[in-house]
């Protein structure tokens, strides 16, 4: 990987005011804030002209930073199309060359693109958002299964972009902010809100898992369906889920799922591939009888 000398001091920029759409300058660069996490202290900046995306890291310690630098190695290495990798990472121009400190990473700026979050948000293109569905989750089997051991742990809707092609199929998924993941022999601090709340609920230990980046996807899946705070189902009742389970007739399949997760035991979570039931039927219209969302998503605020 590349090394990238920045003289941005984002955490006193960040003391002085910092919303997204802000400019900000590094020398003759300019940068525009694409999104601010006061929490966490990362920024995430789209760079004019350059195609890339520059993410700048919140405070850390130095194991943590260590942490992040191994990661970070490997998972530039991986031969996977549907991440976008860490192509370079920016280091802090106040440490010497000898001891240089990370404070970023940059990746290919992609353009054109829709996450599967706002995908979910649209009634009227609930087949699409389905077939989305299946065609991420094939993604993230492939990588779970490479040699790198991915779990992305925080992984989440907004965190996969799809292209649309020709005939309105949303296709190609990529897995943006992918520097979050963990790799083998170097796992990952970040969560996912949607998984931490489960956890905490249940009173057991999150463990990073192929199996829990499935379960993240599936809550925030019935987040949307049953528009439940942040992924917590215990407040969805039997028959809610069977009234529902009429018009999304995928939703059968995963009943003793849903009925396991209430009860605070984590089975098996399959991927969406393994469960959603393709349709040829219209969007927004009660024709798509296996991917029907829009019956009872019609007029919904989100």
């Amino acid at each position: 990987m590349n090394k990238i000398v920045s003289n941005l001091n984002i955490a006193d920029i960040a003391k002085r005011g910092l919303k997204d759409g802000d400019i900000i300058f590094d020398g003759a660069k300019r940068f525009r804030v694409i999104r601010y996490n006061f929490l966490t202290g990362n920024v995430v900046l789209d760079s004019y002209g350059e195609g890339l995306i520059y993410k700048f890291f919140g405070p850390m310690s130095h194991s943590q930073r260590q942490n992040l630098k191994a990661r970070i190695k490997i998972l530039s290495k991986a031969k996977l199309s549907s991440i976008v990798k860490p192509m370079d990472m920016i280091i802090d121009s106040r440490h010497p060359l000898f001891f240089p400190k990370l404070t970023g990473v940059t990746t290919k700026k992609i353009e054109d693109m829709i996450s599967l979050d706002d995908l979910s948000r649209d009634w009227r293109r609930d087949v699409e958002y389905f077939r989305a569905l299946v065609n991420t989750s094939s993604e993230l089997e492939r990588i779970h299964n490479a040699p790198q051991k991915i779990i992305l742990s925080d992984a989440n809707f907004n965190n996969v972009l799809l292209q649309k092609n020709w005939n309105g199929l949303y296709i190609n998924p990529k897995f943006i902010d992918i520097d979050s993941a963990g790799v083998k022999g170097h796992k990952t601090p970040w969560r996912s809100r949607y998984i931490v709340s489960y956890y905490d609920v249940i009173g057991k230990k999150y463990v990073p898992s192929a199996n829990n980046d499935r379960l993240n996807y599936l809550l925030q899946f019935l987040y949307n369906i049953f528009h439940i705070h942040f992924g917590i189902i215990f407040d969805i009742k039997d028959s809610d889920f069977d009234s529902r389970a009429e018009r999304i007739r995928s939703l059968k399949s995963i009943r003793s799922i849903f009925l396991d997760l209430k009860k605070g035991k984590v089975p098996y979570i399959p991927y969406f591939y393994e469960f959603l039931i393709p349709s040829e039927g219209k969007s927004g219209t009660s024709e798509c009888s296996d991917y029907t969302v829009g019956d009872y998503n019609r007029g919904r605020i989100r």
